[in-house]
């Protein structure tokens, strides 16, 4: 006979077979893959935009504007004025010194006097007259209307036409920045600005002039300036440096002996 084979029976195997159970209710996974993605998208615009950002400008005639009123009130200051060597246009040179809002100033200056080579003079301004004072001999008096074409120290802190004016009478402004200049914090500006404004800072300017003021971002007073002169039938133009600190010192300017 044959041997009987048993055989023993199997039951199908349930799909879920063999899977480790899961230790939460599908409700409760759901609730936490909702959290981790809105989590997720929380964080996601801090990380595209690399953080906050930067304030906006102030508005550039603004700026302008207040600057103009801040120096109007301005009674003293130091003012440096450095024009670029191959500059041939403006009879000045450079200028350094000390200058009141009263018509009052001292310091030197190197000009250009009836085509001349380039000097440096030592000058006073008390009253209406300038005392000026070459490489040699001593100080010569002379009427401050006669050599204001040359160069006026006093008109550069006039209300009516120094840098107020100036400030005052810029156009097409803008705000570049917010930054740091002569130790100052400080609005950097950009504009054109008038002829006849220009030459209170450099006599000889006879057209407009783009350049760059820096204002206090606290006081709204000049702390610099970079102005572009253009060419001219005088000669050749390029870049001036003004530089002004020391506001409202006290200062006491006395006629040369």
């Amino acid at each position: 006979m044959r041997a009987l084979v048993t055989r023993r029976y199997h039951p199908p195997m349930s799909p879920s077979a063999g899977l480790p159970a899961r230790s939460a209710s599908p409700r409760r996974w759901v609730r936490r893959a909702a959290a981790v993605a809105l989590a997720a998208l929380a964080v996601l615009p801090a990380a595209c935009s690399g953080g906050p950002e930067e304030p906006a400008l102030p508005n550039a005639i603004e700026l302008l504007s207040r600057g103009a009123d801040a120096m109007r009130t301005v009674t003293s200051a130091a003012v440096d004025i450095a024009i670029d060597p191959t500059v041939t246009s403006v009879p000045i040179r450079s200028a350094n010194g000390t200058i009141t809002a009263d018509g009052q100033a001292e310091g030197t200056a190197v000009l250009t006097l009836g085509g001349g080579a380039p000097l440096e003079y030592q000058l006073v301004v008390t009253g209406d007259v300038l005392y000026l004072k070459g490489p040699t001999g001593g100080y010569s008096p002379l009427p401050l209307a006669s050599a204001a074409a040359i160069y006026d120290p006093t008109a550069i802190l006039d209300p009516e036409r120094g840098t107020a004016a100036l400030l005052a009478g810029a156009d097409q402004g803008t705000t570049q920045a917010r930054e740091v200049t002569e130790g100052v914090d400080s609005f950097k500006v950009a504009a054109t600005f008038p002829a006849e404004r220009v030459a209170t800072l450099v006599p000889g300017v006879t057209e407009a002039v783009p350049g760059v003021v820096w204002l206090d971002a606290v006081t709204s007073r000049l702390v610099r300036a970079e102005l572009e002169l253009p060419d001219g039938p005088a000669g050749a133009g390029g870049p001036v440096s003004v530089r002004m600190s020391e506001y409202d010192a006290p200062v006491s300017i006395t006629p040369p002996a």
